[in-house]
């Protein structure tokens, strides 16, 4: 990505942008309508404290349904209302359920969810990690370092990483 705005990359690349927090997945359903899948929200975001979760699936930003001439520009807003849908068969319907968020500082720590899995006696450890960043002076690496001892320290033996997010980043973060 090219951007002008370089103090909001290094913030981005630093894990702590404004933003409203949440992975936006954009389909295109028919000939111009566009909609928004939920793929995953940060913890403690302006996303997260509106209550907008996982699969949800957004129809309108400020009650404008979303079209490939406006979705960028309403989604790229620093305070929207978004309203809701569910999928009925094969018709989108709106929930009538609205959300309202500011975008704000938040951290982006790329590890967004670890367990260990117990499953027979197997320890398994799951990681989902959605970018490549080291944070400022590696914080988020230390942070990645600490989940590992932490699925040593639970004897885990195999590791599930899942990377279905990630679309790349940092070469350091990557090689940590």
């Amino acid at each position: 990505r090219i951007t002008g705005d370089y103090k909001a990359l290094e913030a981005e690349l630093n894990g702590e942008p404004v933003t409203m927090g949440y992975n936006p997945s954009f389909f295109l359903v028919g000939n111009n309508k566009i909609v928004i899948a939920v793929g995953y929200v940060y913890p403690g975001s302006a996303a997260a404290d509106a209550g907008l979760e996982r699969g949800n699936i957004i129809l309108s930003i400020d009650n404008t349904p979303l079209d490939t001439s406006n979705y960028y520009d309403l989604y790229s807003g620093p305070v929207y209302s978004i309203q809701l849908g569910r999928l009925e068969g094969n018709t989108l319907v709106p929930t009538g359920q609205s959300l309202t968020m500011t975008a704000r500082v938040t951290n982006t720590n790329p590890a967004i969810y670890h367990e260990v899995l117990d499953i027979e006696g197997h320890k398994i450890g799951y990681l989902v990690y959605v970018e490549f960043i080291a944070g400022e002076s590696d914080a988020l690496l230390t942070e990645m370092d600490n989940i590992f001892n932490e699925f040593k320290s639970a004897g885990v033996s195999d590791l599930i990483v899942d990377f279905r997010y990630n679309p790349g980043g940092e070469i350091s973060a990557a090689v940590h």
